[in-house]
């Protein structure tokens, strides 16, 4: 059994087990500083304000309520769901359901005799969690809003429809009435009947495509950069119209990413628009009835550009909840998709100690798990997630910069054995954590140490497959940087020719 990267946790949290050493984390979740929990005591009175609404503010809301529950036919959950996120108006479940403020006191009774939708879809059966191995959460607050200092009711046409169309989407893929419905295991999503073939390692593909389009067109190669978004579009038809739950596991951190290479050419390239209508037509084509991606995407294309990080961040924010509230959280993809959405938004309701526990229990048990080996894909996969979490989201770094430096080691051995790379996941934290582990070193004054760890890097990552070499590229550039600031002029001009020659490879994969 492969030992865990560090020394952890102590007294043993229940359900843990093999987790030997020095304390270097509380076992449980620990008190913010008072000078730390602003925003989230705001959240908390906030929520206690509108926990019990006036009959003034529910007078104000009807209109909102009767729409989207009579005449737009959402669940209840969902109404809430909006209603909180989007209006910043909640109130307990009783209310809509008893009482003068209730639907049937107002003649609504769409569940029994009223009308029914065609736009809801009612799962068989919802599943269950499993039982938590750590019962504290992950975050401190039950739910986001929208925008965090909005003040007025303002209608969200758009927004809503995100929201309901991922519950309607994500309730029916996990449906546990259904054969060949969805569950996770602790790596990946898993089919009930035992099928574990999923898509995730072609949306983490697009995932890293999106990003290599980006350095490309930050670094002057905009026809290197079409053509790689070119690729990222087929490789979206091949893909796409698959149901699988791996879609979100990078779907939100992709449109991220495009928004990042829109913001930098503005609408020269327009890759937002040209991603969200590929993806469109796609879902459209598997469903003419009405995709509920479908509908999701076209709300999405209409939303404002000020609105559009903010829309990314509840969608975000709702796929997760939804999914751990019916598979749990202790997944490391799931994990990953926290530690990506807490280091772009809301870092201040994470629960860091939470999060590593929740770690170090998957990684103890894959570890356990007979046939894993050091070097085999799911060991790397846990590590290169625990690693990321510990490093971008939990200060002081020391914890994250020690797994980085054994996960370059451990890749680094991978990578000999192998004369011609494809891009993978193993090649994805092999790239990341050599550049982490050269920012130690320098950090440190270690020249040397920082020098050889790249040029490792490079040089075997420039042997690779076109997005091997774009990652070799961009390490090339930023070790011409360093050597500059150095004072290594140079050796910084030598570096920024071998950035170039990698550069014209690329360009014959073309």
């Amino acid at each position: 059994m492969d030992p865990p990267p560090y020394q952890t946790i102590a007294p043993k949290p229940p359900g843990l087990s093999g987790i030997p050493g020095k304390a270097l984390l509380p076992a449980a979740p620990v008190p913010i500083r008072a000078s730390e929990s602003q925003p989230v005591a705001r959240q908390k009175r906030l929520r206690v304000a509108l926990l019990n609404p006036s009959e003034e503010k529910w007078k104000e809301v009807k209109p909102i309520l009767d729409r989207l529950y009579d005449e737009e036919g959402l669940s209840l959950r969902v109404v809430t769901d909006i209603m909180w996120r989007l209006y910043h108006f909640k109130a307990p479940n009783m209310k809509y359901k008893t009482g003068g403020t209730s639907f049937e006191a107002r003649g609504i009774r769409k569940n029994k005799a009223g009308p029914k939708s065609g736009r809801r879809t009612r799962p068989q059966r919802i599943p269950k969690p499993p039982p938590a191995a750590i019962s504290q959460a992950i975050v401190r607050v039950g739910d986001f809003t929208f925008r965090p200092d909005m003040e007025c009711l303002t209608q969200y046409p758009h927004q809503e429809k995100v929201l309901f169309s991922l519950d309607c989407y994500i309730y029916n893929l996990f449906d546990a009435g259904r054969k060949d419905g969805w569950t996770a295991d602790l790596l990946s999503f898993i089919r009930r009947n035992g099928s574990s073939e999923n898509t995730l390692a072609s949306w983490q593909e697009i995932s890293d495509q999106t990003y290599g389009a980006s350095l490309q067109i930050g670094f002057g190669h905009a026809e290197q950069g079409e053509a790689t978004l070119e690729k990222l579009f087929s490789k979206l038809r091949e893909v796409a119209g698959q149901e699988d739950p791996s879609i979100f596991v990078k779907f939100w951190r992709i449109c991220l990413g495009i928004s990042g290479i829109d913001g930098r050419c503005g609408h020269r390239v327009n890759a937002r628009a040209r991603l969200l209508e590929c993806l469109k037509e796609i879902f459209a084509k598997h469903d003419r009835n009405g995709h509920p991606l479908a509908t999701m995407l076209s709300s999405l294309s209409e939303v404002s550009p000020p609105d559009f990080k903010d829309t990314l961040r509840i969608g975000f924010d709702k796929t997760l909840r939804t999914i751990t509230r019916l598979v749990g959280d202790e997944n490391a993809m799931i994990l990953h998709m926290w530690s990506h959405f807490f280091r772009y938004w809301d870092s201040q309701y994470l629960v860091k100690e939470t999060l590593l526990l929740k770690f170090q229990w998957v990684w103890d048990r894959v570890h356990e798990e007979e046939g894993i080996t050091l070097h085999s894909e799911e060991a790397i996969s846990v590590h290169y997630y625990y690693t990321y979490a510990a490093y971008y989201l939990c200060k002081p770094r020391i914890l994250g910069e020690k797994m980085v430096v054994e996960l370059f080691d451990r890749t680094e051995k991978f990578f000999c054995a192998v004369d011609e790379p494809r891009w993978s996941l193993t090649a994805l934290a092999f790239a990341f954590s050599a550049r982490i582990t050269a920012v130690i070193h320098r950090d440190e004054g270690k020249e040397d140490l920082c020098r050889h760890v790249m040029n490792v890097a490079i040089e075997k990552l420039e042997r690779g497959d076109r997005e091997c070499a774009t990652r070799a590229a961009m390490l090339s550039r930023v070790l011409a940087k360093w050597l500059k600031q150095w004072g290594y002029r140079e050796e910084s001009q030598t570096e920024y020719l071998r950035a170039a020659r990698i550069d014209i490879g690329i360009g014959g994969w073309e």
